[in-house]
């Protein structure tokens, strides 16, 4: 009503006061409409508590989980190398992911979905693949670095199987069994023994039918007829 009784100067500062007015009043509609839009939106702070909750809550929950039901143990590796990978890729989000916030006035809608859709991409080929790196070192006796493994039955079974498939490697380098399959090698590696001897000493002295067959791995040999 004050507004409407209002007296206007005549003429051309009249006209400019009432579009002034009309740009004030313009800029206050657009700005309860942006903030009807942001009464719609959960607050930061709000958004920020509930994920912090459902990370604090991930720990106990699953100790919980794992008094009723212990998942088989390659399962649990691979959730925990997945794991692995996805603490990284959130160490990776906390140095860029403010830029796709910062970046959504010069991106478009569908630009910044398909930028969205990358990042998760990533994520997820990050945690399959610290999981598959994960698998490959601990096939390769990476899982030794767990004292408490050491002396576990199927640890001794993945120890011979290292060295056996090392010890495969080594003997398809001797130009006589370069065309035997590894499959065979294998069947005889029970029977076989690895041994290391030191510069300057004799394996054998007399020679015979009972000699072992010795295959050099490394290193080089003398045969000395006496």
């Amino acid at each position: 009503m004050l507004g409407a009784m209002a007296w206007l100067p005549p003429g051309g500062v009249g006209r400019q006061l009432l579009s002034e007015a009309a740009i004030k009043v313009t800029n206050a509609t657009g700005h309860s409409a942006t903030a009807e839009e942001d009464a719609q939106v959960m607050p930061a702070w709000a958004l920020a508590l509930c994920w912090g909750i459902a990370s604090a809550l991930s720990l106990p929950l699953g100790a919980a989980i794992a008094l009723y039901y212990l998942p088989p143990e390659r399962v649990r590796a691979t959730m925990m190398a997945f794991g692995g990978g996805a603490l990284l890729f959130a160490l990776t989000v906390e140095l860029f992911g403010h830029l796709i916030y910062l970046g959504q006035d010069h991106f478009t809608a569908d630009e910044h979905t398909l930028l969205v859709v990358i990042m998760a991409s990533c994520a997820l080929g990050g945690g399959l693949f610290f999981t598959a790196l994960d698998h490959l070192l601990n096939n390769a006796g990476a899982f030794l670095r767990h004292a408490s493994l050491i002396n576990r039955p199927q640890t001794r079974e993945v120890i011979r199987r290292i060295v056996g498939r090392k010890t495969v490697s080594a003997l398809k380098k001797i130009s006589l069994f370069q065309h035997v399959p590894e499959s065979s090698l294998r069947a005889v590696l029970p029977y076989m023994h690895k041994s290391t001897f030191a510069a300057g000493h004799q394996i054998h002295g007399n020679l015979g039918i009972n000699t072992p067959l010795l295959f050099l791995l490394t290193g080089s040999a003398e045969v000395v007829y006496l």
